[in-house]
């Protein structure tokens, strides 16, 4: 880590913040009581 850039820092914080982001997303829906969260969050209702 000492010999990367700030910018290449914040690169890897931000995708470890979207990673984090994305499943507490998934456990929130799943909480809440959905069978499958990509067809809750993903796709359009049918």
């Amino acid at each position: 880590m000492a010999d990367m850039t700030r910018s290449e820092i914040l690169t890897i914080m931000t995708g470890g913040m979207a990673t984090i982001a994305g499943a507490v997303m998934i456990a929130y829906i799943s909480f809440l009581g959905g069978d499958d969260p990509g067809s809750r969050c993903c796709l359009p209702p049918i």
